[in-house]
């Protein structure tokens, strides 16, 4: 069988470990049979887009290998037109628990298929590294033409609420805005919304604040606010005073323009571009500040997630209290046991010592490369946990449906406060 493989990735993430991944997977594939086409290096910038694009005619079979995360433009601009399904191959996170992450290959996954289905192609997934059996024989599998099935959604289904109370939580959301600033992220299909359904839907509305106007803002804040707000920030955590104070007063900077900006317009939710523009322009990220507006009960959502916004409000109305968007990098059925990241933008109280927890944002840690440094935020050991979907986005053609799963933390995994510290 002639096999397309085209491996993508990311030069913010271990690209030395990603091609490692892809050499591995190329081989294998070999090994099993396969007359094996497409660029041996990894797939980062639009030109290797326009390179590989050659690869996939006359191809039985194409194979993205997910080496790391990508934005789905390398899907869309490859597969649109792809009749068949395109097998996404995703690989297991190598990274220790609690480091950065390394590869995030599953949510590069998740997210070509978002992209692909949304546009009306298919996608079937392949998780596991080139080493494990089951991974084997799933592949000779699909190269006697039959590939994983489409999963199906989940049919179980727990205890229901009262009818009217639910309906009732739900319409506390009718004429509510969502406070929305910047346009999506190039690739970033998820975030991408429809105004018109979000009202049909939720009753929710929108504000619009464009990046510009933000920074604006942001340079309009008076000295005077921005210290009151530095000292606030350091009095709830206090190990921001191990970190450069400019890059402290930056993001405090932020805090103050969000949190006027909001008060302003009474907004439920805030919804923020974050990259690139705040790093590049501002010097900082506003990981932090969103973390310090969520913990004064406004829930915020990073990539400028509006659906993301719309799940968390709705959690919020259903009587679930704050909620935190992360994503799925890692899954050990094994155990199982599913593994959820993002950066800091949670909540300071839902860290495992919030005293000790460092708001990520003043400046989001990077190594020599580039490359993500681990969130300063982790959960508690102590739950349950609610998880929704969050890379689902709303077809207005197609029935909506919302997949809510219950889980425990690991334990020994995380750390609480002993009795009597200063935090409580």
């Amino acid at each position: 069988m002639k096999v397309a493989m085209i491996p993508t990735a990311r030069p913010t993430f271990a690209v030395d470990v990603a091609q490692q991944r892809a050499d591995q997977a190329r081989a294998l594939l070999t090994e099993l049979g396969a007359q094996v086409r497409g660029p041996r290096e990894l797939v980062m910038t639009p030109e290797d887009i326009g390179a590989a694009a050659g690869h996939l005619q006359g191809a039985d079979l194409v194979i993205n290998v997910c080496a790391s995360f990508s934005d789905a433009n390398p899907a869309l601009q490859l597969y649109a037109d792809q009749q068949a399904p395109v097998l996404l191959w995703a690989f297991r996170e190598p990274g220790p628990v609690g480091d950065r992450l390394w590869l995030n290959s599953l949510c590069g996954a998740n997210l070509f298929g978002h992209a692909l289905a949304r546009s009306g192609g298919q996608v079937r997934l392949l998780y596991g590294d080139p080493e494990e059996d089951q991974v084997r024989r799933a592949l000779q599998a699909a190269l006697t033409g039959d590939l994983p099935p489409a999963p199906a959604l989940p049919s179980a289904a727990g205890e229901r609420a009262d009818t009217e109370d639910v309906r009732t939580a739900l319409a506390s959301l009718h004429g509510r805005s969502i406070g929305v600033i910047g346009d999506p992220p190039p690739g970033f299909t998820p975030s991408e919304y429809d105004p018109d359904l979000l009202t049909q839907v939720f009753g929710l509305r929108v504000q619009q604040l464009s990046i510009d106007e933000a920074f604006a803002r942001v340079e309009a804040v008076g000295s005077e606010a921005q210290h009151e707000e530095f000292r606030a920030a350091v009095a709830a955590q206090p190990s921001l005073d191990d970190l450069d104070p400019t890059e402290v007063s930056k993001h405090a900077a932020i805090t103050v323009a969000l949190r006027e900006w909001s008060g302003t317009h009474d907004l439920a939710s805030v919804a923020v571009r974050c990259w690139p523009e705040f790093p590049t322009r501002v010097g900082v990220c506003p990981c932090s500040s969103l973390s310090r507006l969520a913990g004064e009960g406004v829930p915020t959502q990073c990539e400028r997630d509006v659906y993301g916004a719309a799940t968390m409000l709705t959690l919020q109305a259903l009587g679930a209290g704050m909620s935190y968007l992360v994503d799925t990098v890692d899954l050990d059925t094994g155990r199982n046991v599913v593994r959820f990241w993002h950066c800091g933008s949670a909540a300071t109280t839902f860290g495992c010592r919030p005293c000790q927890r460092r708001p990520v944002g003043a400046l989001q840690p990077q190594d020599r490369r580039g490359r993500q440094l681990p969130p300063a935020h982790r959960a508690g050991d102590h739950g349950p946990v609610h998880r929704r979907p969050r890379r689902r986005g709303l077809a207005p053609t197609d029935r909506q449906r919302a997949v809510t799963a219950r889980a425990e933390p690991v334990p020994g995994q995380h750390r609480r406060c002993p009795p009597g510290h200063r935090c409580q």
